[in-house]
């Protein structure tokens, strides 16, 4: 059973990203460059489809059967009274996924969690503060072991 990282946030393009990664993608990303996750989100944003962004996205980054995975989650309409507007695009390495699912059901605990967590902040008070997800969701730890936050 995977588990997810810390999460991150990282700015792609003007997007504000949050990421989730999980327990698997040190065989892709480096977890000893701050930049790893950042280059990849920006590879993976120049792909046709993904030209119009939320106003911040959730993006968490799984392995799949030696592929790196991408889930990403773009969030816009924030102000909508039945909750923001949410589309979703997996990826597979680089290329759009349409078999695998949308994502495991970790994932979508994580996501109930960050709504209910978003409640009635602004986007930046949110941007600034992640919920506390359930122990067996997370192993803790940062997915950078030096340099950054």
């Amino acid at each position: 059973m995977t588990r997810f990282y810390k999460p991150k946030l990282v700015q792609v393009r003007i997007i504000p990203v949050i990421v989730y990664p999980d327990e698997g993608v040190e065989q892709f990303l480096s977890r000893q460059n701050p930049d790893s996750i950042r280059k990849h989100l920006e590879r993976l944003y120049e792909q046709k489809g993904l030209e119009n962004l939320g106003r911040f996205n959730i993006d968490i980054l799984w392995e799949n059967e030696g592929d790196l995975m991408t889930d990403v989650w773009m969030y816009s309409q924030l102000e909508n009274e039945c909750g923001a507007l949410v589309d979703e695009k997996t990826f597979r390495n680089y290329r759009r996924d349409t078999r695998s699912g949308i994502t495991a059901e970790h994932g979508l605990v994580m996501l109930g969690l960050e709504a209910s967590h978003r409640g009635k902040l602004t986007l930046s008070e949110y941007l600034r503060s992640r919920p506390i997800l359930p122990a067996h969701t997370t192993n803790g730890k940062r997915f950078f072991s030096r340099g950054r936050r």
